[in-house]
């Protein structure tokens, strides 16, 4: 099932966590890549993610990936860099593509988790509206996807994180505004429930 954390220090995140290979293979590193519509519009979608990655720390400090501008209108201190949404494959799914390197596990994993994410997650992300006092549902994210293939305990865990930025883009207003992750948090198990049916078919 999907988990949500919120990350307020984004700038030890990508090196210490993310792009660390199974938190135990201190020599490996793991390649992220950008999903999310919101990564199409700001040029960063399908594009790979390595240690110290330029736009990834950039919009950590909720700054434009490629011009270093400012990207939301609000700039205060300990504001929530990124939403870090995790999906584990079954235990049993882990073990075989680990142990036997089946390849092709992992990436079912990959695909019917970026699906997931993308119908459900990514399709309910808002922004906070202030006139009406409620949220306005703005249907896209700037995402980092991880995948790592061991637990904290060194267990084969096949997972992925899916790395929100704090950013949403209105196409009403044409800018961007703040995530309001509220709408995503209470989808989280509509998303695992679609990403383990996606994934019973495909394996």
């Amino acid at each position: 099932m999907f988990t949500e954390g919120k990350v307020r220090n984004g700038s030890s995140y990508l090196s210490e966590h993310l792009t660390a290979n199974d938190y135990y293979c201190k020599e490996e590193t793991v390649l992220g890549v950008w999903v999310g519509q919101g990564g199409e519009r700001l040029g960063t979608e399908g594009q790979s993610i390595g240690q110290k990655d330029e736009a990834f720390e950039r919009l950590g400090l909720n700054r434009h990936p490629e011009t270093d501008q400012p990207l939301t209108p609000r700039m205060k201190e300990d504001r929530i860099a990124f939403y870090d949404f995790q999906i584990s494959a079954p235990k049993s799914v882990s073990i075989v593509a680990m142990t036997a390197g089946d390849e092709r596990l992992i990436k079912a994993h990959e695909d019917c988790a970026t699906r997931a994410f993308q119908t459900v997650l990514e399709s309910v992300a808002a922004r906070r509206d202030h006139s009406t006092d409620g949220l306005k549902t703005t249907g896209n994210l700037v995402a980092a996807r991880f995948t790592h293939h061991a637990s904290r305990e060194l267990d084969a865990q096949l997972h992925c994180h899916f790395v929100c930025a704090n950013a949403t883009f209105d196409a009403g207003k044409n800018r961007w505004f703040a995530l309001a992750n509220e709408q995503m948090s209470e989808a989280v198990n509509l998303a695992g429930r679609l990403y383990q049916n996606d994934l019973a078919k495909t394996v």
